[in-house]
């Protein structure tokens, strides 16, 4: 079964192209690209072997038409962690993974930093 563990449209808006740190909140505009992602999670064997209750973190575009290129920092036991993951997500498409929930008991999040349709700057 697929819960789910945040979705950006409620809580976290970003302006196209604008870095934010993990706890920033910001108002979503009709046109934000980061309101199209969408995170879940969903049961796992991979993640229940290396911790019980761990789960599949996976993402999606919602936005019916526009491709979104983000920037994603993960956040692990509360520590935003150095790097982050990029690419772009096609509308439509199969969900993207990007880890398990819990590490050696410890949480694990992905938190938006930048995210544009692929078509405003490309």
């Amino acid at each position: 079964m697929i819960r789910t563990i945040f979705i950006l449209a409620i809580g976290l808006g970003l302006a196209p192209g604008r870095a934010v740190t993990a706890g920033e909140v910001q108002p979503v505009a009709a046109d934000d690209a980061a309101a199209y992602l969408k995170f879940e999670t969903r049961d796992d064997n991979a993640c229940m072997r290396l911790w019980p209750r761990g789960k599949l973190i996976i993402m999606f575009n919602t936005h019916p038409e526009k491709a979104i290129r983000y920037r994603l920092g993960r956040v692990f036991a509360g520590t935003r962690q150095p790097g982050f993951t990029t690419g772009v997500i096609e509308p439509g498409a199969e969900p993207h993974p990007l880890g398990c929930t819990l590490v050696e008991g410890r949480d694990q999040k992905w938190v938006p930093m930048q995210a544009r349709f692929v078509d405003d700057a490309d």
